[in-house]
């Protein structure tokens, strides 16, 4: 599922992909000294619960986007993380309209606009 979301963001112009990430300790990494456009945060993620790394994100790349992806059908986790600062939140496994959100959430922080 990954490597097809990375295949789509890599059809896009203007969108670098600097990684992905298989654990909450290697998201970190990826993030260290990169100010990406926008991130996405899969609560799935190994030794995390995903509000770590949202507060990671906005305390080391402001202004980055952060799109919340997670297989959780109860929506409760999303709409907490959307509320602390997330800018979406989608459920596996819709990957055409994560990349859809992706791309949405970038032009509209490009734009000035949170």
């Amino acid at each position: 599922m990954r490597q097809l979301l990375v295949a789509y963001l890599e059809r896009e112009d203007d969108v670098r992909v600097i990684g992905v990430a298989q654990s909450g300790e290697e998201f970190r990494t990826l993030l260290d000294g990169e100010r990406p456009d926008a991130v996405v945060l899969d609560l799935g993620l190994p030794d995390s619960r995903g509000l770590d790394l949202l507060l990671h994100v906005q305390a080391t790349s402001p202004g980055t986007a952060v799109v919340v992806f997670s297989g959780d059908s109860v929506s409760r986790r999303g709409g907490a993380m959307t509320m602390l600062g997330a800018d979406a939140f989608i459920e596996k496994p819709d990957i055409a309209l994560l990349h859809r959100t992706i791309v949405a959430v970038v032009a509209r922080r490009r734009r000035g606009f949170r």
